[in-house]
């Protein structure tokens, strides 16, 4: 049988790492663009890149920093949910009432 936490925790890690990943390359990406279109349409030379990649990478770690403190808090928030909740549900029961739906 499939139990709560093992199938959700590797779900909310994987969804953790996917945009984690997402967080920190989506600055970057943004500007080796940015940097791109300045070169091109205004001329401002090559040192432009440098600056908007290092800001990018900064913006980027900021970010994923950021994401992964907020998820992490969600997810030990969610897990005090799921305790309780259980808890709740076990003292709702007694044992040997027969109430047990695997039989």
């Amino acid at each position: 049988m499939i139990t709560y936490r093992k199938f959700v925790t590797p779900i909310y890690l994987l969804n953790m790492a996917v945009q984690a990943i997402v967080s920190l390359a989506s600055p970057i990406g943004i500007g080796i663009l940015s940097a791109w279109l300045l070169d091109k349409y205004t001329e401002v030379g090559a040192w432009i890149y440098v600056v908007l990649i290092v800001l990018g990478v900064l913006l980027g770690l900021y970010s994923m920093v950021s994401f992964i403190l907020k998820t992490s808090r969600a997810i030990e928030a969610l897990e005090k949910q799921h305790k309780e909740a259980m808890a709740a549900s076990s003292d709702g029961k007694t044992e040997g009432s027969g109430d047990n739906e695997d039989e």
